[in-house]
């Protein structure tokens, strides 16, 4: 017998109750104990879905994979940082780039992150590894990234190696350096940035220091000129020449004066292999000899005479101290340097050089030795006229080397020279452009010309009629003089054929030709390219700020500007 659970009476073996129909299975389970058990359920699901969200790592991405699809993804970059971190005190904004190989990224922080950076002593520095974790922003033209979770940037800071200025090269770039030397020089070009030039005697480098270091890291400390200092930084490139970049103000600190720096020298015994050596000299100075960025004179102990070269800056320095004079004695330290050959002393500050007083002795002035021509006189082959021979109306063939060049409004000209005379080797622009191997055509090529010869102003002329009548025996090459520093030309080397090489600063167009302004960094002079010698320059696309370019012409003086006047297209090499 089975009891209803509802009413009680006996429901035999039926399923439903016969008396009131409820269901007489088993016992209801009670609506307490259902709401309980949804309730746990709910927990447990919570508990699982947390702790699998726990257990998911944050995905390592490459700079080069970030996409328009990971906007406002939160992923994980690693890399090294290629710019020294820039910071706003004000609004508390941090800024660096990372650069992991595939590409690079700006990272940023904002005031919250930022200040648990700065104090947790997290803040990147150039050449640091790091790694970080945050949202992407990508738009179509950058990516960046914003730090979320300042606790989980990794900061890794190399050891530094221990180095003397002259084994520093640009090779070195990123790398953490300490360096001890001495402080030639501290200026500010622009507000917010220092820069001390250091020393020792293997050479000299500068020293920089941003605003942004100082806000981080704490005010520099006193530091003067003369002064003795062991630095580290990690080396950047400025101009494709290394610098060392402070990274923190508590890596720069005095030392002990080591002693000197510069080895004591007589100045006879000082050669091309001493370099930019730091040495000390004394001697008596000679007549000043004023140029374009300074003053020299010579300077003699007896042993053999050497220049002394002042910048003008440092000149009128030491001239408001002591004015230099010929006949006064000084005793300096100084970088050896070689110019055209000629062994050369520069002084980097007004404290290098101390005015001793007045010579009884001055040394003796050095004889000047004739030059000698070494030119001889190539055979005449058959067929060929002598230049001496030549007369007006005649149309000879000659042969001869190609002595210079010089341009003018309608062409070229060439001085040929056989040995028996020179003339005037005339070709307007429509023979000029097509001569075969056009850009041989320049002083030292041996050619054979036939032409007509015409009588200008006193001087013999032969003018081809095509370029076909011009044959290059033997070709001209590009000038392979050392350029001349800018700094260095002077009203003194006017008319001189000379090289220089530089960065284009600006191309300025006028009606007759273009101008470029050349910056090697002693200095910015004008190369004067008139039209017809710029249509033969090779890749003047390239002509654009910054591009390096190598020009050789005369140099020209206009209205109190020194320029330089290349006489054929081919003398201005673009990217040399």
């Amino acid at each position: 017998m089975t009891a209803c659970p509802s009413c009680g009476n006996d429901a035999g073996d039926s399923v439903i109750c016969p008396h009131c129909g409820a269901s007489v299975r088993g016992p209801r389970l009670p609506l307490t104990a259902l709401k309980i058990g949804a309730v746990v359920l709910a927990a447990v699901g919570l508990i699982g879905l947390y702790a699998a969200a726990k257990n998911v790592g944050v995905p390592d991405v490459k700079i080069a994979q970030v996409g328009a699809t990971m906007n406002l993804a939160y992923v994980r970059v690693s890399g090294l940082v290629t710019r020294q971190p820039t910071y706003d005190l004000a609004s508390q904004y941090l800024s660096f780039r990372l650069d992991d190989g595939t590409g690079e990224i700006s990272v940023s922080a904002y005031r919250a992150e930022t200040l648990a950076l700065v104090n947790g002593g997290k803040v990147p520095a150039l050449g640091d590894r790091v790694t970080v974790e945050g949202t992407l922003r990508v738009r179509e033209d950058f990516s960046a990234l914003t730090i979320n979770a300042p606790e989980r940037v990794v900061v890794e800071r190399p050891e530094a190696v221990k180095k003397i200025i002259g084994q520093i090269q640009p090779t070195d770039a990123n790398t953490r350096v300490t360096i001890t030397g001495q402080v030639a020089d501290i200026r500010e070009p622009y507000p917010g940035l220092t820069i001390f030039s250091i020393r020792d005697d293997s050479g000299g480098i500068d020293l920089t220091i941003g605003q942004e270091v100082a806000a981080l890291t704490g005010p520099l400390p006193e530091v003067h000129e003369g002064e003795y200092v062991a630095a580290t930084g990690v080396v950047s490139l400025y101009r494709d020449a290394p610098q060392v970049t402070l990274t923190s103000s508590a890596d720069i600190a005095l030392v002990a004066d080591p002693g000197t720096i510069a080895e004591a020298r007589t100045t006879g015994s000082l050669q091309a292999n001493d370099e930019n050596r730091l040495v000390q000299i004394a001697g008596v100075i000679g007549p000043p000899q004023p140029f374009a960025a300074g003053v020299q004179f010579s300077l003699d102990d007896g042993s053999g005479a050497v220049t002394l070269l002042l910048w003008q800056d440092l000149f009128d320095a030491i001239n408001a101290g002591t004015p230099l004079a010929p006949g006064l004695q000084v005793r300096l330290i100084g970088r050896v340097k070689i110019y055209r050959d000629e062994v050369e002393v520069a002084p980097e500050a007004a404290s290098d050089v101390e005015v001793l007083g007045i010579a009884e002795t001055l040394p003796p002035a050095p004889t000047p030795q004739p030059e000698v021509s070494t030119a001889a006189t190539p055979a005449l082959p058959e067929g060929v006229t002598p230049i001496a021979e030549v007369k007006v109306s005649d149309r000879p063939t000659l042969q001869g080397l190609l002595a210079n060049a010089e341009s003018y409004a309608g062409g070229f000209k060439f001085a040929l020279n056989d040995g028996t005379g020179t003339i005037t080797l005339l070709l307007p622009e429509a023979t000029y452009k097509s001569v075969a191997g056009l850009e041989t055509l320049r002083p030292g090529a041996m050619v054979r010309v036939t032409g007509d010869v015409k009588l200008y102003r006193g001087e013999f002329e032969i003018v081809p009629a095509a370029g076909s009548d011009v044959t290059i025996l033997t070709p001209g090459h590009a000038s392979d003089a050392v350029p001349t520093p800018v700094g260095r030309l002077s009203l003194g080397d006017l008319d001189k054929v000379l090289s220089v090489e530089g960065a284009v600063s600006e191309v300025v167009p006028f009606s007759a030709g273009k101008k470029i302004i050349l910056d090697d960094g002693t200095g910015t002079v004008t190369i004067l390219l008139w039209q017809n010698v710029y249509n033969f320059v090779p890749n003047t696309d390239a002509l654009t700020p910054g591009t390096k370019v190598r020009a050789t012409g005369v140099l020209n003086e206009f209205r109190g500007d020194l320029e330089i006047i290349p006489q054929l297209g081919f003398d201005v090499i673009v990217n040399p």
